[in-house]
C-alpha cells in the first residue's frame, strides 16, 4: 500500500507524521501517553462491537490488538527505513559509477592535464 496509487497510500503516508506527533505529545505529556496507551484495548473493542461480533471475539481483539498495533507501527518505520537505505545505496552507486566513467575517458583521452609542447 505504500505505492502511490493503491487505495491506502494516503493514509500511509499521514501515518508518518502523525506518529511523530504523537510521540511529540507523549515525550511532553507522559501522563496523556500513558491513559492513551491504557485505552487501547477499549479502543479495539468498540471498533469490533459495530461489527456485531460475538464477546469472545471482542475480548480476544481487545487482548491482541495493542500487541498488533506495536508491530504494525514498527513494520511501518522499518519499512521505511529499508526504502530510504536501498535509495541511499543506489545514489552512491550512481555517483561512483559516474566517477569510473569519468576516470576512464580522462585515460582514454590521453590525460589532457599533461602539457604538451
Amino acid at each position: 500500500y505504500g505505492r502511490p496509487g493503491t487505495r491506502f497510500f494516503a493514509l500511509v503516508l499521514a501515518y508518518f507524521p502523525l506518529s511523530l506527533l504523537a510521540l511529540l505529545v507523549a515525550i511532553r505529556r507522559p501522563r496523556l501517553a500513558l491513559r492513551a496507551a491504557a485505552l487501547t484495548p477499549l479502543a479495539f473493542a468498540a471498533a469490533a462491537l459495530p461489527l456485531r461480533r460475538d464477546r469472545a471475539t471482542v475480548a480476544s481483539l481487545a487482548w491482541v490488538g495493542p500487541s498488533w498495533l506495536i508491530a504494525m507501527c514498527s513494520g511501518m518505520w522499518y519499512g521505511l527505513w529499508l526504502v530510504l537505505r536501498d535509495r541511499l545505496k543506489a545514489r552512491q552507486s550512481e555517483a561512483r559509477q559516474s566517477e569510473a566513467r569519468q576516470s576512464e575517458a580522462h585515460r582514454n583521452a590521453g590525460g589532457t592535464d599533461r602539457l604538451t609542447a
